[in-house]
């Protein structure tokens, strides 16, 4: 009964775009902050999509170069 619950409440959260301020605290957590263009990226995923196009996009290869 609680997991139905739960997921009853977190379902509109799911299904719906992201907006503007929670595309933001998203990117912000699973970076280092977010550019106006990335926000606008995630704005019309929705939560599951963000956290697949998130995972997908991540690199492990350095965004700087390195110093001399």
């Amino acid at each position: 009964m609680k997991k139905l619950l739960l997921l009853a409440a977190l379902l509109p959260t799911l299904m719906f775009a992201l907006p503007f301020d929670e595309a933001r605290l998203l990117l912000n957590r699973a970076g280092f902050g977010a550019t106006v263009e990335e926000i606008k990226t995630l704005q019309p995923l929705t939560y599951e999509e963000a956290d697949k196009h998130l995972l997908h996009h991540s690199t492990d290869k350095a965004q700087t170069p390195y110093p001399a």
